[in-house]
């Protein structure tokens, strides 16, 4: 019996998982898997220049991504890769719109 527990699913099977289950537990393993990268994404589209305020906080872009990578999960198949670059562009327009 392994002491590690059950072992966690690289990021394409948790996206495939999600994608065909619509499960909030897969919502949750993938949303754990892509982390870092929510994180990373949220940290540059909310660094402002020169003084300026962000639109959003960075925890609001992160809910933002998650909510369209949600959308995507239970869209048209995409690639996990495929939706990450998709929900970044979402909130990227999103920001040009709150912007204007």
């Amino acid at each position: 019996m392994s002491r590690n527990g059950p072992a966690k699913m690289d990021v394409r099977t948790a996206w495939n998982t999600w994608t065909t289950s619509g499960s909030p537990e897969a919502a949750a393993e993938f949303l754990e898997r892509v982390g870092a990268w929510t994180d990373g994404t949220a940290a540059q589209l909310t660094r402002g220049g020169r003084g300026e305020r962000p639109l959003l906080t960075r925890e609001e872009v992160v809910d933002r991504l998650r909510h369209h990578l949600e959308v995507l999960a239970g869209g048209e198949p995409v690639t996990y890769a495929e939706a990450l670059e998709l929900a970044r562009k979402e909130v990227i327009e999103e920001l040009r719109r709150k912007q204007a």
